[in-house]
């Protein structure tokens, strides 16, 4: 994090300029007390207006309802509630925590409506960090699962293990399930119905209102060929991928992926890691053969929801012979027919993965 441009966080449509925190390698339910996050009020209003429909006036003063995770509940409340009782000092807010998970929505009260932003914009400060070190949930991704793809993507894995069987670590498990091809646009944090309710929507409104202005209501056919790996050394490959791009050399697929992870971002269900969408289809991971296309997390349920270990180091694997061998293998080509929320870890032998929401483009 540059301390000279910090992070600039979205909270109830308003901007605000997140400050850093030290350094730690713990998990958010590990996290010492006083790490709550504080974010740099841009609001500077008293009890006027800033644009926040969702505060209403009641009888006692000021009161907003926030739709919190139940999962983030233990953070928000701290050890023995110091956390909690930390904010409500600081603000001169009274926060209520649900103490069942049926009901995921916190209410703050305060006789004066800036105590109630206040509260109401560290308590989410406070979850935006901690999803920020949460293992995915959900990934939004294009299917590239024709017949002939699979097909291909099959004899692809007979011919480099009857070609290169010697290449150093490489191993039959690293191979991509034919059934599993995909193009991952970008990984999201979904922790209850409501937020994936919030991601679907998102979809459906960005078909109307971008996909359609860049396809025009025209198919777009994708060429599945070429090989690429990403890493330095063809001798040490992590990940080995198949080239995806339209037929027509357009730029409509990278657009696209660009766009809809930009919206996604914004409104605060996806985390940005790069520019662009790095557009590819795994074929070869070095992280499958340990847990199973890459998907599964090592999990430790006793440490809280969500948590997990440090990972094995991934071992690499030897290219060289794959890349001289089968650098223009052509995986046929199919249609970008469908744009899913694909839950993770729900891959099977035969099938996609089972998604909570999608979109046609037929």
């Amino acid at each position: 994090m540059d301390v000279l441009k910090p992070p600039i966080v979205n909270i109830g449509g308003r901007l605000y300029r997140k400050n850093p925190l030290s350094q730690t390698n713990q998990s958010w339910n590990e996290a010492e007390e006083d790490e709550v996050p504080y974010v740099e009020d841009d609001i500077a209003c008293d009890d006027g207006p800033c644009g926040l429909d969702d505060i209403k006036h009641t009888e006692k003063g000021y009161e907003i309802k926030m739709d919190v995770p139940s999962g983030f509940y233990g953070l928000i409340i701290g050890k023995k509630g110091e956390t909690k009782r930390r904010i409500e000092t600081e603000t001169n807010a009274k926060i209520f925590v649900p103490k069942g998970q049926q009901e995921e929505e916190i209410t703050i009260n305060s006789e004066a409506r800036k105590n109630v932003i206040a509260a109401r914009d560290r308590i989410a400060l406070l979850v935006e960090s901690a999803r920020q070190r949460q293992p995915f949930t959900h990934f939004l991704s294009i299917p590239l699962v024709t017949p002939e793809t699979k097909e291909a993507v099959q004899q692809f894995k007979s011919d480099v293990l009857s070609s290169c069987s010697e290449s150093e670590g490489l191993d039959e498990t690293m191979f991509q399930k034919p059934e599993h091809l995909h193009l991952t646009l970008g990984t999201l944090v979904l922790m209850n119905k409501h937020e994936v309710e919030k991601a679907t929507i998102l979809l459906h409104k960005c078909k109307t209102d971008i996909i359609s202005a860049i396809l025009q209501n025209q198919p777009l056919e994708l060429s599945i060929s070429g090989l690429e790996y990403m890493n330095d050394d063809p001798a040490q490959v992590d990940v080995l991928y198949c080239n995806v791009q339209p037929t027509d050399n357009s730029n409509k697929l990278q657009l696209l992926a660009d766009s809809l992870v930009e919206q996604f971002v914004s409104e605060g269900l996806m985390q940005r890691q790069y520019d662009r969408v790095k557009i590819h289809g795994t074929l070869i991971n070095s992280l499958f053969n340990k847990e199973p296309d890459g998907e599964k997390g090592n999990w430790d349920k006793g440490r809280g929801k969500g948590y997990r270990k440090e990972q094995k180091k991934r071992k690499s694997f030897n290219a060289r012979s794959i890349l001289e061998i089968f650098s223009d293998y052509n995986f046929s080509t199919c249609h970008l027919d469908e744009i899913h929320i694909s839950v993770k870890g729900s891959n099977s032998e035969n099938q996609f993965y089972r998604n909570e929401g999608f979109i046609s483009l037929q």
